[in-house]
């Protein structure tokens, strides 16, 4: 990884703590169905499932609604604790997003900043919207649509709406378009994480 970790702990206040077992990874890798980017693992090993209180910015790789950049509360690892961790995170929002992507790290207002794993995306960082601030029409509409032509929502979740509507009445898949690229390897992430100004 190009990026030290003391680099890291006095540049966004990250510390280094003791790597889970070697087993431990391997049993996430067997549970995700794919084998982390070799910078990542380090990473994991090292300095997952912190929050980060200094909230650095990054920048987008190209325009978002959000603006020019994001910012990080908390990285993702393996631990006990549910809010940082890496699995409970991947379980929580299977579905959701990219199924080659794994997500690493939150913002405060849990958005996520996804890797990939697998396929064309693997390595790659990228940043996720649960709020879908890309659609012009609101959620509301598209239950409202989705009901009117017999559809029942139950307790369906805003992105459960978002693909039935585009499988319904839109282009047939659900593409993901609030993802957004950030860098092409976690390594580029970190080095410029916290070197940016909004």
């Amino acid at each position: 990884m190009n990026v030290r970790v003391n680099e890291l702990s006095v540049r966004i206040g990250l510390h280094r703590h003791d790597a889970p077992p070697e087993e431990e990874l391997t049993r996430f890798e067997n549970s995700i169905g794919a084998q982390l980017p070799a910078d990542f693992r380090i990473f994991l090993t090292y300095c997952g499932g912190q929050n980060v209180l200094s909230e650095p910015r990054y920048e987008f790789a190209e325009p978002t609604p959000w603006g020019k950049t994001g910012r990080i509360s908390r990285f993702l690892g393996l631990t006990t604790e549910p809010a940082l961790d890496i699995e409970s995170a991947a379980q929580q929002y299977a579905g959701r997003i990219p199924d080659e992507t794994i997500p690493v790290a939150a913002d405060p207002a849990d958005n996520l900043v996804l890797l990939g794993v697998e396929g064309m995306v693997r390595d790659r960082v990228m940043f996720w919207d649960h709020e879908h601030r890309e659609l012009s029409r609101s959620t509301a509409e598209m239950a409202d649509d989705l009901e009117a032509a017999g559809e029942d929502l139950g307790h369906a979740d805003v992105d459960a709406i978002i693909a039935l509507w585009r499988k319904r009445f839109g282009a047939g898949t659900y593409a993901y378009e609030n993802v957004y690229p950030v860098a092409a390897t976690f390594s580029e992430f970190l080095a410029h994480l916290g070197a940016t100004r909004e």
